[in-house]
């Protein structure tokens, strides 16, 4: 569970960091600066892709620990939340960047 716990720590990371990204590619282009716009979008991208690869290897660690672990209610909550705040975060990000 440790490990499912470090990878949620991880996602939530790249999503700061996206999310951080994102404002500046806002900013920039706000600004007409479409060089700098560019930089931020594509460092946003990059972490948002670096999310998805961690939530996915989440979701893998996780079917392999159901298979022979039945996890307790609490454990299941928090990660059914984790991955609520994972897809809404990474809705938000990508609804930015579509800006």
């Amino acid at each position: 569970m440790r490990k499912i716990k470090e990878l949620v720590e991880r996602i939530d990371d790249e999503l700061t960091s996206a999310e951080e990204y994102a404002e500046c590619y806002i900013d920039y282009k706000a600004n007409n600066n479409t060089q700098m716009a560019t930089r931020f979008y594509d460092m946003a991208n990059d972490e948002l892709n670096h999310a998805i690869t961690i939530h996915d290897v989440a979701m893998k660690e996780i079917e392999k620990i159901n298979a022979v672990f039945n996890a307790p209610p609490e454990m299941r909550e928090k990660w059914d939340k984790s991955h609520s705040d994972y897809i809404a975060r990474n809705s938000r990000i990508k609804s930015m960047l579509g800006m």
